[in-house]
């Protein structure tokens, strides 16, 4: 009796794995989640002001097979008002790229160092098929971790265009064109868009208790690759500055200037602070105990470095970008410590394509800039304002230790222009702008910045007053648009 029963339950046994082994063999079905992670704050005044990183992760689904092409898709972003990310290069047939990316698999990361980066246009992945510019093809291998692997044939960053395929002209939407799109099966797949750009002027700032969003949608067409939560908030739109004068009207104006949130205040790029390969020094250095940098009281103004580790928050105008390995060179150690938790190694090529301006993708033209312009300055008077401005924590007033710097800067009237450090401290009637750029602000810490000046009594009449506003500033709807000519960041007139 005991071997029937042996017999039985081994019978049983069998029939039950035989009805489990075709389960186990099924593979999930693809499913994708949109995340936006921390939504970070922006200004108000900005016309291009950087967002937050939006993700796409996804599972499941059947990979391509092996020496076939992998299926194409169009990846469109849309944003609840325009989307300004840099225009870099208008190719034939009117297709305006920009400088939006999607980075597939997060290459070079911190959590992937070992897959180097490869974009579309570059050389190991030509973009002259018959699909045109700025679209390339994959063959898969079989295996999906290698779709994207960087290596010839397998780029990993894609370059976006203005607009939807329906509505090239779309001034509020980003478009990544036949992109190569293979389900990860058991593994993960993320689509990582960075550089996105937006008009937080055209929202308005915030009111009451409701903070005013910057809202982003992502579809996907051409294939079924289901998205769940595809609307995602990426920003909250708040003053960048408050602005407040003491002795109006007096001889010896002060103008306060305080940041709306931390890190309003910018730098042009990563390099202000840790320095460039040029051997430029940064103006900070980098503060074990506190884990940060803490300014060093310098007034550098070195080149670019590269910031080209994804999902690393840089606090800069600049946003990703790989110009070249030599002058703008990633750091030596990247990301810098107190920027990400481990160093990735400096391997693979930066961005270059002949055709669609990649490799300028993520660049500022400077860091942030005020302007003060001093108005009813008459005839024969005169004022005078300092060269160098330093910022302090607000709060502070006394024995306060400076935090930052902001240089006057020899600029157009409306704050544009190349950088040049400026002595000519002295206006009036015909040149009355004051422009300074920040080249240290400390990221974590609410900020503020004073402005003295002396006004001559030698020819005055009547009170001067002060119009502050971010620099460079425009009245002009163009600005709010994506631009191919006009600098970022910009900004509106706000007196």
């Amino acid at each position: 009796m005991r071997s029937v029963r042996w017999a039985y339950g081994l019978a049983m046994g069998m029939l039950f794995a035989g009805l489990a082994a075709p389960a186990t063999a099924q593979v999930a079905p693809l499913t994708c989640q949109a995340n936006a992670g921390v939504a970070p704050t922006v200004g108000v005044e900005g016309y291009t002001e950087l967002l937050g990183d939006f993700l796409v992760v996804c599972t499941g689904g059947t990979p391509t097979a092996s020496g076939s092409a992998v299926p194409a898709v169009d990846i469109t972003l849309s944003l609840n008002t325009n989307l300004t990310s840099q225009e870099l290069a208008v190719a034939p047939g009117g297709v305006r790229f920009n400088e939006a990316l999607l980075l597939v698999d997060e290459p070079s990361s911190q959590l992937n160092p070992g897959t180097v980066i490869l974009n579309c246009g570059q050389t190991g992945a030509p973009d002259t098929g018959l699909s045109g510019l700025g679209v390339c093809s994959i063959v898969s291998t079989g295996n999906p971790v290698q779709t994207y692997g960087g290596t010839t044939g397998h780029p990993n960053v894609f370059q976006g265009r203005v607009g939807t395929t329906v509505s090239p002209a779309q001034l509020n939407a980003v478009t990544f064109l036949n992109v190569p799109f293979d389900p990860p099966g058991d593994g993960i797949r993320t689509l990582r868009i960075t550089n996105l750009r937006a008009n937080a002027a055209l929202l308005g700032v915030s009111t009451g208790e409701s903070l005013t969003q910057v809202i982003a949608n992502v579809s996907v067409s051409g294939s079924t690759v289901p998205i769940g939560n595809p609307q995602q908030t990426v920003a909250y739109v708040v003053a960048g500055m408050l602005s407040s004068v003491t002795g109006a009207g007096t001889t010896t104006p002060s103008i306060t200037l305080s940041e709306g949130f931390s890190y309003a205040f910018k730098a042009k790029n990563v390099s202000f602070a840790v320095g460039d390969n040029d051997g430029t020094p940064g103006n900070a250095t980098y503060n074990t105990g506190l884990s940060q940098w803490v300014y060093n009281s310098g007034t550098y103004y070195p080149a670019d470095d590269a910031q080209n580790v994804p999902g690393v928050i840089y606090f800069s105008e600049t946003g990703f970008e790989w110009l070249n390995n030599t002058t703008n060179a990633p750091p030596l150690v990247n990301p810098p410590p107190g920027y990400g938790t481990a160093p990735v190694p400096n391997v693979g090529d930066p961005l270059a394509s002949a055709h669609t301006g990649i490799a300028n993708a993520g660049s500022a033209n400077a860091g942030m800039r005020v302007a003060i312009q001093f108005q009813n300055i008459a005839r024969g008077a005169t004022v005078t304002v300092p060269e160098v401005v330093y910022l302090y924590q607000q709060g502070c007033t006394v024995s306060c230790t400076p935090t930052g710097v902001m240089v006057l800067t020899n600029a157009h009237p409306f704050g544009g222009g190349a950088f040049s450090a400026s002595s000519a401290t002295t206006l009036n009637a015909l040149n009355n702008a004051a422009v300074y750029e920040v080249l240290y602000a400390q990221p974590f810490s609410l900020e503020y910045a004073t402005v003295n000046a002396t006004v001559s009594s030698s020819g005055a009449a009547g009170p001067i007053t002060e119009t502050v506003s971010f620099a460079p500033f425009y009245s002009n709807t163009l600005a709010g648009e994506p631009s191919l000519v006009l600098p970022v960041p910009r900004f509106v007139t706000t007196p």
